[in-house]
């Protein structure tokens, strides 16, 4: 196996060896996918966004921060 799936296989040897029993490491999935979901209905990725446009002007210099 080579490429992301050769890391990805790793990670989840891992978690499954943490967690005990791969029945747990599947709820983990689960759970983790209902979490980012819910979070997406409720639009809560463009928070930092927000706070991220508010600090450019801050952070730049003038000359880059006026094409924002």
């Amino acid at each position: 196996m080579s490429g992301p799936a050769a890391g990805l296989t790793a990670i989840v040897l891992t978690a499954i060896g943490k967690l005990g029993a791969f029945e747990a490491f599947l709820m983990a999935v689960v759970l983790a996918g209902a979490l980012q979901l819910l979070l997406g209905f409720i639009r809560a990725g463009l928070s930092p966004t927000i706070f991220l446009l508010m600090l450019l002007p801050v952070c730049l210099p003038r000359s880059v921060s006026s094409s924002f």
